[in-house]
């Protein structure tokens, strides 16, 4: 699949290039481009002026949506997934808050479960 994504913000490490194109193949950006190309094998979404940015990395979060990796089951880590992945986090690092050893040792279960689960 290709798609081209045109008249977009795009936010960059070093600067946001307005007006510009992304070229995306197979899942993976393939082109930063400051004019449109001509790319006719590649579908066209035009943005409209909207911001495209690169995943958020979540460095420290205790769940979301409602849920806490705490609460110990499958749904609180797919839940707070969820959460996350609605707000373009696509990398997140579980933080528990102080509880049990036991606590913890089945959280860990659970996350372990929660990965075999998920199907996003």
């Amino acid at each position: 699949m290709k798609t081209k994504y045109t008249h977009a913000s795009l936010i960059t490490p070093y600067r946001v290039i307005h007006d510009g194109t992304l070229l995306v193949e197979n899942g993976k950006i393939v082109g930063i481009e400051t004019v449109t190309p001509d790319a006719p094998d590649f579908e066209t979404v035009d943005c409209g002026g909207l911001y495209l940015a690169p995943g958020f990395i979540d460095l420290h979060t205790h769940g979301g949506g409602g849920h806490d990796y705490l609460d110990g089951t499958v749904e609180a880590y797919l839940g707070g997934a969820r959460q996350q992945a609605e707000h373009g986090t696509t990398l997140f690092y579980p933080t528990l808050t102080t509880g049990s050893k036991s606590d913890f040792d089945n959280t860990v279960k659970v996350f372990k479960e929660a990965q075999a689960a998920n199907k996003n």
